[in-house]
């Protein structure tokens, strides 16, 4: 079957298979990235599944903001984790609830732009925090 592109409609890999165009882009941001291999997604939700259930199992600590989008929450609750919420925006809360499960926290996400009220995730300050508690510092 050959694969047409160029003008006209087009979707994702989802809808119409991952096509050399895909693969392209893939290579393409892994280069700029400066990375072996990059891997795109569907849709974002698909990615935050993803992410969060390579990252965290059995036994592991999920820690997400309490207005987190569903696809943090769904990827925490399918993981097999423990999930645990902190706050909303609330650094503090937050660094409570890491210290109380450091020995176990596999994953700490937010949202860049929380979806419903247009608040900024505490991207930086969750960085740092975590950074802190992987290395003891």
């Amino acid at each position: 079957m050959r694969r047409y592109c160029g003008a006209g409609s087009g979707a994702s890999h989802l809808v119409t298979g991952h096509g050399v165009e895909h693969s392209r882009l893939e290579e393409e941001l892994a280069a700029f990235t400066g990375r072996e291999r990059a891997l795109l997604f569907s849709t974002g939700y698909m990615a935050n599944l993803a992410v969060i259930t390579t990252l965290a199992g059995r036994g592991e600590t999920v820690l997400l903001d309490r207005l987190s989008h569903a696809s943090l929450i769904d990827g925490g609750l399918l993981s097999g984790a423990r999930f645990k919420r902190y706050a909303h925006a609330d650094a503090a809360a937050a660094e409570s609830a890491l210290a109380a499960d450091a020995e176990t926290a596999a994953v700490v996400a937010t949202d860049g732009v929380f979806s419903m009220d247009g608040d900024v995730g505490l991207l930086i300050r969750l960085l740092a925090l975590a950074r802190r508690t992987a290395h003891g510092w």
